[in-house]
C-alpha cells in the first residue's frame, strides 16, 4: 500500500516538474542539485572555426595559370604527340574536317574554365586535406577523372578513339592535370578573415 502511494506521489511530482520547467520555473526539489539540470555549454565545432572564406581573386589567378598549363599540355598532346594519329582517326571516322579556329577557341576557353574549377576545388578541399602538393594533386585527379578517364573509356568503348590514343592520352592527362593543379594551387592563399 505504501509503495503504491509513493509511486503515485512520485508520478505527480514528475508531471509537476515537467510543467514547471516548461514555464521556466526551477522545480523546488531540483534546486538543491542544479548541476544535474543545467544545460552543458555548447562546444564549437573546431572544423567550422578553421574554415576560412575562399579567396576568389586567388582562385581566378591560380585557375588561369592552371588553365595555361593545361592548354599547353593539350597543344603538345594533340599537335606534337598524337597529331598524325588524330588525322588518321578523323579520316577513319568518315573524313571529318580537321578542327578549325572556332573549335580551338572554344576548347581553349573551356580549358581555362577547367583550370579555375580545379583551383576552386583545391581551395574547397584544403580545409579537410591541408594545403600543399598532395591536396592539389587530388583536385587535379578529380578533373582528370572526368575529362580523360570517364570520357576516354566511353569513347574507346564506342570505337570513336583508338586504344593506343586512349592510353597515351590517359597517361599524358594524368601528368598534365597534376602539374596544372600544383601550378595553380601554388598561387592560392586563403582570404583574410
Amino acid at each position: 500500500m505504501l509503495r503504491s502511494a509513493l509511486a503515485r506521489e512520485m508520478c505527480c511530482r514528475g508531471q509537476l516538474t515537467v510543467y514547471q520547467r516548461l514555464l521556466g520555473i526551477e522545480p523546488a526539489l531540483t534546486g538543491a542539485v542544479p548541476a544535474i539540470h543545467k544545460p552543458k555549454p555548447v562546444v564549437p565545432n573546431l572544423k567550422e572555426a578553421d574554415m576560412k572564406k575562399i579567396n576568389v581573386g586567388r582562385v581566378l589567378l591560380g585557375g588561369l595559370v592552371a588553365g595555361l598549363v593545361l592548354n599547353i599540355g593539350e597543344f603538345l598532346l594533340n599537335e606534337v604527340v598524337l597529331g598524325a594519329e588524330m588525322k588518321k582517326e578523323f579520316e577513319r571516322l568518315g573524313n571529318l574536317p580537321q578542327p578549325g579556329g572556332d573549335f580551338i577557341a572554344k576548347a581553349v576557353v573551356m580549358t581555362f574554365i577547367l583550370g579555375i574549377v580545379i583551383v576552386y576545388l583545391y581551395a574547397a578541399i584544403r580545409t579537410q586535406f591541408g594545403p600543399g602538393v598532395k591536396t592539389a594533386i587530388c583536385a587535379g585527379l578529380f578533373g582528370w577523372f572526368f575529362v580523360y578517364l570517364y570520357t576516354g573509356v566511353i569513347y574507346s568503348a564506342l570505337g570513336i578513339i583508338a586504344m593506343k590514343s586512349f592510353w597515351i592520352g590517359l597517361v599524358w592527362g594524368l601528368v598534365e592535370f597534376a602539374v596544372g593543379a600544383v601550378a595553380g594551387a601554388a598561387l592560392y592563399k586563403d582570404a583574410e578573415a
